[in-house]
């Protein structure tokens, strides 16, 4: 296995187009091997350093790769690789295109909020398309890949959603997050912190549509008011954690409705600087066995 994800390590072998097939960075680029190899990406050649030796090198690292069957590509060596390697892997052949597509669509679980800086919307709705099966997706702070677009697409394709967080995104609205409830309603997490277009109309959509719901994470979103949050005390009696830190308009009027309820199940209320939000509240919830956060 080691062996079979060397190749993965050595960046040197994306300008590789086949098994067989290799280039050399500091030649011309219609060079061959001496076994007539056809050339055809251009990748290879823009990286420094490269010699004959590690391209041969690279060529028989694939060489012993495609030998592995479909199977263990897909199901053990797909699943250790981060999204920017996948996009690397698919370069290499048009074999490995076709695994890569296949992962996607059996894979549960992507995370590519740590590649935020790299991540076009381009590029995210591409890999989209493959992703029906997807349970968990995390897009935090890759603001130019959550567009409104994209989030319809997510609503769209990934029907099977559990997780989702894309705080700090600033094209969210009450427009794609209504199209996400009515879609992905078996949603149990949903990271909502720092959308800066959010208001009251996307909330109570989550309200309605999504019943199951466990985690809502609304911090610093302004347009957040009493009124949606009233309507998640009465009609998402799932939800255990809200985070409605820097809510500003958000006081007793709807955080009391967490008292009142007999069906909620509300362990954790984060409030911190919901100054709407007076102590007496405070200690009705900490009698309710619930925890108030209101420092961070």
């Amino acid at each position: 296995m080691a062996d079979a994800l060397s190749i993965v390590n050595n960046v040197k072998c994306n300008g590789v187009t086949e098994p067989s097939s290799a280039v050399n960075c500091n030649e011309d680029p219609d060079w061959s091997l001496g076994n007539d190899s056809e050339i055809s990406l251009p990748y290879h050649r823009k990286m420094k350093g490269c010699s004959v030796d590690v391209c041969k090198r690279c060529a028989a690292d694939i060489d012993q790769f495609s030998r592995l069957p479909d199977e263990i590509i897909v199901y053990h060596i797909l699943p250790r690789l981060n999204i920017v390697e996948l996009c690397g892997m698919k370069l290499i052949c048009s074999r490995l295109l076709s695994l890569v597509r296949q992962f996607l669509k059996q894979a549960k679980m992507l995370d590519i909020s740590k590649w935020d800086f790299m991540i076009t919307e381009g590029g995210l709705s591409h890999i989209l398309i493959y992703t029906s099966n997807l349970q968990e997706l995390r897009l935090d702070r890759c603001w130019r890949a959550v567009t409104e677009a994209n989030l319809i697409t997510i609503a769209k394709c990934c029907n099977n959603l559990r997780i989702l967080t894309v705080s700090r995104c600033q094209h969210v609205s009450d427009f794609s997050v209504t199209i996400l409830a009515q879609r992905c309603s078996h949603l149990q997490e949903l990271d909502l912190s720092s959308c800066y277009k959010l208001t009251d109309e996307g909330v109570c959509n989550i309200a309605r549509f999504c019943q199951h719901l466990r985690e809502l994470h609304l911090s610093s979103d302004y347009g957040v008011t009493d009124i949606s949050i009233q309507m998640l005390a009465e009609q998402c009696h799932s939800i255990q954690e809200l985070d409605v830190s820097y809510c500003y308009k958000v006081t007793n009027k709807s955080i009391r409705e967490f008292v009142r309820s007999q069906h909620t199940n509300l362990k954790l209320l984060r409030i911190k600087n919901c100054d709407g939000v007076t102590q007496d509240v405070v200690e009705a919830l900490v009698k309710k066995n619930v925890i108030v956060n209101n420092m961070f």
